[in-house]
C-alpha cells in the first residue's frame, strides 16, 4: 500500500514537471487574436465604468437622487431632500427624497433664515405669518430627518421644573393625509434673558416609511408681554394643520 502511494506522489510530480510556463508566443494565432479582443473589451470597460460613475450615471440601487451637470435631478421644488454626507455636498454628498409639502400654507410667507444655506441641494421649508402682530406663531419649520421618530422624540420630551414645562408623549394620526405622527411641546414659564419673550415649540415627527429617516414640523411661539400665549391643546391644533401638508411615501 505503502508503494503505492510513493507510485501516485511520483507520478503527480512526474506530471508538475511536465507543465510549461504560460507564454504568449506559444498560444496559437487564433488564441492571440481572442485574448488580444477580450483584454481590449475589458479595457473599453473598465473606461466606460469609469465614466459612468463619474458623470453619476451608474444605477443606483439605495434610492440615492442623481447628481449631474450641477445639480439634483427629478426633484420638484417642493420636494423635501435630505443629505446622508454630513459637511459633504453637491456631487459627494448622497441626496434622498423623504417627503414633500403641499406648498406654501395660506396666510405665512417664506422664511429662509430659519433653514441652513450650508447646503444648497438640501430642500427644506420654513414659514412665519404674514401679519405677524395677528399671531402668537414666530415660525414653522419643515425638513426631513436623518433619524427615524423613536430617536428624535426623546429630544424634546424632559422634567418639568420652574423654568420649563414638557408635555407627555402625543401620538396621533392626522384626519386629511392619515399621516402617523410622534409629538412634544416645550414651555417656557420665565423670559428669556436675552429678549424677554415667553417661548414655547410645538414638535411632530411623522413616521414616512424610510428607514433612518422622517419628517419634522415644527412650531414656535412667542409672546413679549404676558405668559398666555397658546396652550398645548391650541398648539396640537395649530401643529396638526401643517402636519397635513406634509405627503409622505
Amino acid at each position: 500500500m505503502a508503494g503505492k502511494r510513493k507510485n501516485n506522489t511520483a507520478h503527480a510530480r512526474s506530471i508538475r514537471k511536465q507543465k510549461k510556463e504560460f507564454r504568449y508566443k506559444d498560444l496559437s494565432p487564433k488564441q492571440q487574436k481572442l485574448l488580444k479582443i477580450g483584454a481590449i473589451a475589458a479595457a473599453v470597460l473598465l473606461i466606460v465604468l469609469i465614466v459612468l460613475y463619474r458623470t453619476d450615471n451608474l444605477p443606483h440601487l439605495d434610492g440615492r437622487l442623481y447628481f449631474r451637470n450641477g445639480a439634483l435631478k427629478n426633484v420638484s421644488e417642493n420636494d423635501l431632500v435630505i443629505n446622508r454626507e454630513s459637511g459633504r455636498y453637491g456631487e459627494k454628498g448622497r441626496y434622498y427624497i423623504v417627503g414633500s409639502i403641499d406648498g406654501r400654507p395660506e396666510g405665512y410667507v417664506d422664511y429662509p433664515e430659519m433653514i441652513s444655506a450650508s447646503d444648497e441641494y438640501r430642500q427644506a421649508f420654513s414659514y412665519k405669518p404674514e401679519n405677524p402682530d395677528e399671531s402668537f406663531i414666530s415660525s414653522v419649520v419643515i425638513q426631513g430627518c436623518l433619524q427615524d421618530h423613536e430617536a428624535l422624540i426623546p429630544h424634546v420630551l424632559g422634567e418639568s421644573d420652574e423654568t420649563m414645562r414638557y408635555s407627555e408623549r402625543i401620538d396621533g394620526v392626522s384626519p386629511e393625509k392619515q399621516n402617523v405622527y410622534h409629538a412634544g411641546i416645550r414651555t417656557s414659564l420665565t423670559r428669556n434673558s436675552e429678549n424677554g419673550y415667553y417661548y414655547k415649540y410645538a414638535n411632530a415627527y411623522v413616521e414616512n416609511g424610510i428607514d433612518e429617516s422622517c419628517v419634522m414640523v415644527q412650531i414656535a411661539y412667542k409672546n413679549a408681554y404676558k405668559k398666555n400665549i397658546p396652550s398645548d391643546e391650541m398648539a396640537m391644533e395649530d401643529l396638526v394643520k401643517f402636519i397635513d401638508l406634509v405627503n409622505v411615501k
